[in-house]
């Protein structure tokens, strides 16, 4: 899947959550504890609106059918929630919104919390921004059980990345620069590739103040390491044709 920060749409936050979701809904048709959260996330910071309506409206998440396909899937995972918890009535919700206490004792969230290691944790997390940098942690655990079962690999180009780090105001913890290494930390089992005119400093010290995870031990390709043996590589003094070769 590919995040192209030069549109400045996707560069929000919560948007590129629904765009590493929209970039893996081939693999599955859910993704059980991610879209659980997500749904409760979303029904707690935006009453009243339409997870999926806002799906359907947002462009830089594929092509008018492939959008189609993730609002249907999401308003399912509502549905479900809902019909489990006894607060579906013939089609119709007898509740204004999903919360947490709502919803705690539907099959999906019970079978939830004896598998997920820390879906209850997240579940109970007051704070809806730290609720929203841990749902990236839940869709690693729901990739790494597709991946169990079946050969699959996940690659996330990260594209034109200095329109994120040269961000109006002062880095800090919460912004988009931290929920993408938030999900690079988490997502273990994916390989990201990050393209941008500025190194990376992830590794550097004085980047805790900004970023959960920053520093040597957290990202020791990324330290003071020689290009060869390292993770940072510049590609820009390369000819067309070898940067092709390289990259491949």
């Amino acid at each position: 899947m590919r995040v192209d920060f030069s549109d400045p749409i996707a560069r929000d936050a919560e948007l590129y959550l629904f765009a590493l979701r929209a970039g893996m809904a081939s693999l599955a048709k859910s993704f059980p504890a991610f879209d659980t959260a997500l749904t409760l996330y979303w029904e707690r910071q935006h009453p009243g609106t339409s997870m999926a309506d806002f799906v359907r409206n947002q462009s830089v998440l594929g092509g008018l059918a492939d959008r189609e396909v993730l609002a249907r899937n999401l308003r399912e995972v509502v549905q479900g929630l809902l019909d489990n918890a006894g607060l579906l009535v013939g089609g119709t919700s007898r509740v204004l919104g999903l919360t947490w206490t709502k919803v705690r004792d539907a099959r999906t969230m019970r079978h939830l919390e004896r598998t997920c290691p820390f879906f209850e944790g997240c579940m109970a997390e007051e704070d809806l921004d730290e609720l929203r940098l841990h749902l990236p942690l839940l869709l690693a655990w729901d990739l790494s059980q597709l991946q169990r079962n079946a050969d699959v690999d996940v690659a996330v180009f990260l594209d034109t990345f200095e329109h994120v780090t040269n961000g109006r105001g002062a880095p800090r913890t919460g912004d988009l620069e931290d929920a993408i290494v938030r999900s690079a930390f988490f997502l273990r089992c994916v390989t990201f590739v990050v393209t941008g005119r500025n190194k990376l400093d992830w590794a550097a010290a004085h980047r805790s103040a900004s970023l959960t995870f920053a520093g040597v031990d957290d990202w020791p390709g990324l330290g003071d390491v020689p290009d060869d043996h390292g993770d940072q590589h510049a590609v820009g003094v390369l000819s067309p044709r070898d940067c092709d070769d390289y990259l491949a």
